[in-house]
């Protein structure tokens, strides 16, 4: 084919996708309307006629219809040696250093800012001109300034913002592609003599595109603005990066924010993350000669966390919406890092008010992160009809899926299916799964956040992705789940009524409320409540934990302030349909059997129990518990709440995760209070026997009749739980009908039945450690060693010493001879506690293994790794205690 005949056939292909066909075959075929997905399309008719594997960046490299016809007719191979290219670049010239020695921190007086009109730009803007009194150059690719500024009002009506007083906002016409920006030298001094600090957001964010196609805005624009900085009086330069930086094959397993991306640029493997590293690398340089810099990066960056409304063309937008089209999502251990977007304007805005010599880097996280598959659950559960599925198949799917022309994902094709080089075949998602990636960590940015007074990032819960959706759907990005309408969640001040946040200030307060002056919800949820936030999801109702700040009044008109934690229980029935769903989620069988015996799972009566028991606590039972200052039920509207003291300062609280915390002095605290609390209860079962809330007390027949129930658990848990720990599962359930009568005739009390480091801490006082356990809502009438042996899984190590051992266990039995002034056999305590081990592993830790397909619970291994230590323990004691009893009776009271 002659080069004629070649160009005028490219032209063919390119122009359905173009607003008009090409009339310069040197100009960008974007200039004539191509867009993304039209980038897309035409990538495949090229590979579709030439019969070749095009490069998905082929059309950044060769943007023209001429690039196109030299690369097909092989007159020019494109070989653009990336890793030369990016270590050229990332040399700063030895021109752009400070040019005054003076520079006086403080304040700025005049701000310039790049990407006003993007998401994150505009946000910036709103921060900046709020938190503030600088005038802002806000840098416009535009014709003129009056069209500049109408690109900024568009910019915050299409983002959510509400328009504003812009008068101290100034339009710089100018370009990030070219040369100098677009300014004349004159410009550009006159710049230099009054700008104070250079905001720069601007950047093209492309998940798929090349680091030679990013290169002139991303890399090339951030050497003209460190030379504009230097260029007459110095500058401070705020500059936002990428956390994509740090994920680098080549990275340490933990990065912190001192680590030079400089390092590992071989490793990274997106065009993007490559450009953000080698601008890194210009702006630490220009801080090493003497630049105030400040380097910010941010993980992925999604809506408002007050209105949920976002950047719809984002990563995680269009991920949410293809997943969403296809019924299917990857089944990877992503760890989701969400950053709402007014939080990173609040960091931008606060480091470019008060800057600092020393280079800062900051990591901008969200303290609670959330896995994927747990994010795929929370759509599952809220109605949306999905699936988890392994990646190759789901790839699959994904690629059929783009061959319709609006599938939400069809632009980032390539990014979830190409190879990366050397890496084994895996693709860039699988290589940024959790055990994969580097760990960022954020201690000095703590420090420096909470220096510059910034509030912290609003948590990834169920609550935030509630709003996102919401707004998802209000504006027809999505369509609402085909099984219900969608309503946003409700607050705590929406239903519950006023009389009870006055009796809640009386109580909290210890005087009388003339009236309440207000009410402010200022924190939600836990990262430890399981079974109510999931429940929460499942209903679509508001459940969970809520602190709140009241404010009120007495008769004399003092006021009084003080935080409550209002918890709002998801009903015994969700609970048990909640986790229905999860098991069935997890395995067809296993579903099956939930289904089937869920009426004698101790979820029954949950929602009453707890509100129950505070009602029912003495001042003994109070004395190591939270202070409840209320209790509210509603049956006719499904509502159930307490109000409590909020624990703050509580030592070991959430401290499942950290077993080293837990010293000899402070487990001995907790036993001699959880005995403390045992003895309570003693003797008083008439009390609690025909209370509807308390869970069913079940018989050798139902236990031995639920075995399908189970085996399944066993066989779902075996992969993460071990073929040890699984042959002794199998002999647990084989031998119910022997064991679980002797049990049950064991001496019981009512025993928490949840006792573990996730509901439990201790108060630090002058007369020394004092238990608080809280989250009653599983209590049953059982073995007080149940508690014990749950106990002790958590907080002991795997390689724990027998003899200690042995004194925890013996402690406990002590401890109750001392209250009870009885003698307890110690032979047959450790006997008890030993049944107790085999009804933990028949009852509880199997279900974590259903949770931890979602919510990966980092404490389960090492805790079934504890249990099998204590139980071969308590196993070897006991056969000696049953060889020595087996010619005569023994003694067990009940």
């Amino acid at each position: 084919m002659k080069r004629s005949e070649l160009e005028e056939h490219l032209c063919a292909l390119a122009t359905p996708r173009l607003m008009e066909a090409p009339s310069d075959l040197e100009v960008a075929l974007t200039c004539y309307g191509l867009d993304s997905v039209g980038a897309v399309e035409l990538t495949v008719v090229l590979e579709e006629w030439s019969g070749r594997r095009i490069p998905i960046d082929l059309l950044y490299e060769c943007p023209s219809i001429r690039a196109l016809a030299d690369y097909f007719e092989g007159e020019q191979t494109i070989r653009l040696k990336q890793g030369f290219t990016m270590l050229a670049d990332a040399s700063l010239a030895p021109s752009i250093r400070p040019q005054s020695d003076g520079w006086s921190p403080g304040p700025p007086s005049i701000v310039m800012l790049t990407g006003a009109t993007g998401f994150v730009g505009a946000w910036a803007l709103d921060a900046l001109l709020r938190e503030t009194k600088a005038r802002i150059i806000c840098l416009v690719r535009c014709e003129c300034s009056t069209k500049g500024l109408q690109r900024l009002r568009e910019a915050r009506e299409r983002f959510g913002l509400p328009q504003s007083d812009l008068g101290r906002v100034t339009i710089e016409v100018g370009d990030l592609k070219q040369k100098q920006i677009g300014l004349t030298n004159a410009r550009l001094d006159q710049l230099a003599e009054s700008v104070d600090t250079i905001c720069h957001c601007a950047a093209e964010v492309n998940w798929v595109a090349s680091y030679a196609a990013l290169r002139d805005t991303n890399v090339l624009a951030v050497q003209e603005l460190l030379a504009l900085a230097c260029r007459g009086k110095t500058a401070a330069f705020v500059f936002l990066s990428s956390l994509a930086t740090c994920y680098s094959t080549d990275a340490p397993i933990e990065v912190s924010e001192d680590a030079d991306p400089e390092d590992w640029f071989e490793g990274l493997h997106f065009g993007y993350a490559r450009s953000k590293a080698v601008s890194e690398t210009l702006v630490r340089k220009a801080g090493s000669r003497g630049l105030p810099v400040t380097i910010l990066r941010p993980s992925l960056i999604t809506g408002d966390s007050f209105s949920g409304q976002g950047n719809k063309e984002d990563f995680v937008s269009l991920l949410i919406k293809g997943c969403i089209e296809m019924r299917y999502a990857p089944d990877l251990d992503w760890l989701m890092d969400f950053c709402p977007v007014e939080h990173m304007a609040d960091v931008i805005a606060g480091t470019v008010h008060s800057p600092s010599i020393e280079t800062r880097v900051l990591h901008v996280l969200n303290p609670r992160k959330r896995h994927w598959r747990e994010a795929v659950l929370w759509m599952i559960l809220s109605g949306y009809p999905l699936q988890l599925e392994p990646y190759a198949q789901w790839l699959n799917r994904l690629n059929a899926a783009c061959a319709k022309p609006h599938f939400a994902l069809r632009t980032l094709q390539s990014f979830f299916a190409e190879p990366v080089p050397r890496q084994g075949g895996l693709t860039i998602p699988e290589l940024l799964e959790e055990s994969r990636r580097s760990l960022a960590t954020a201690t000095h940015t703590t420090e420096i956040l909470r220096e510059l007074q910034i509030a912290e990032c609003p948590r990834l819960d169920g609550h935030l992705l509630d709003r996102y959706f919401s707004s998802f759907i209000s504006e027809g990005f999505l369509q609402h789940p085909p099984r219900e309408e969608w309503e946003q969640l409700a607050r705590p001040l929406d239903i519950l009524p006023a009389e009870l946040f006055q009796s809640i200030a009386e109580s909290a307060s210890g005087h009388q409320i003339a009236s309440v002056l207000g009410i402010r919800t200022i924190d939600h949820g836990s990262d430890h409540g399981i079974i109510t936030e999931m429940t929460a999801w499942g209903c679509r109702r508001v459940r969970g934990l809520f602190r709140h700040r009241i404010q009120a009044s007495n008769k004399a008109g003092q006021e009084w302030y003080g935080d409550v934690m209002i918890k709002l229980k998801p009903l015994d029935y969700e609970v048990l349909d909640v986790g229905c769903r999860v098991a069935e989620l997890c395995d067809e069988d296993l579903g099956r059997a939930y289904s089937r015996f869920q009426s004698r799972l101790e979820f029954n009566g949950c929602d009453r129990r707890e509100l129950s028991i505070y009602q029912l606590a003495d001042e003994r039972m109070g004395h190591y518990m939270p202070k409840c200052y209320g209790v509210w039920h509603d049956d006719q509207r499904g509502i159930r709440a307490l109000a409590l003291e909020c624990l703050d300062g509580l030592l070991l609280m959430d401290s499942a995760n950290r077993p080293e915390d837990w010293t000899p002095p402070a487990i001995d605290a907790t036993i001699r209070g959880l005995s403390a609390l045992h003895v309570i209860w003693n003797d008083r079962q008439g009390e609690l026997r025909d209370k509807d809330w308390m869970p069913p007390d079940l018989s050798v027949d139902d236990v031995v009749e639920m075995r399908p129930l189970w085996r399944c658990l066993a066989d779902y848990a075996r992969p993460v739980f071990g073929e040890e720990v699984y042959a002794a599962q199998t002999r647990i359930i084989d031998g119910l009908a022997d064991w679980w009568p002797e049990q049950q005739a064991h001496h019981r009390t009512l025993i928490h039945n949840d006792f573990n480091p996730r509901n439990l801490g201790l108060r630090d006082e002058a007369n020394g450690l004092r238990l608080c356990v809280y989250d009653w809502e599983l209590a049953a009438w059982g073995a007080p060693q149940r508690d014990l042996a749950e106990f002790l899984c958590f907080v002991l190590q795997p390689d724990t010493p027998a003899s200690d051992i042995e004194r925890w266990i013996n402690l406990h039995r002590t401890c109750l001879e001392t209250a009870l002034g009885e003698k307890i056999d110690a032979d047959d305590w450790k006997e008890g506690f030993r049944l107790s081990l085999q009804s933990l592993m028949l009852e509880r830790l199997p279900f974590y293994a259903m949770v931890n397909r979602f919510r990966p619970q980092h404490f389960l291994l090492r805790v079934v790794r504890c249990w099998n230590q204590l139980y071969q323990h308590v196993t070897v004691s006991s056969s000696s205690f049953i060889r020595r009893t087996s010619n005569k009776s023994t003694t067990i009271r009940n």
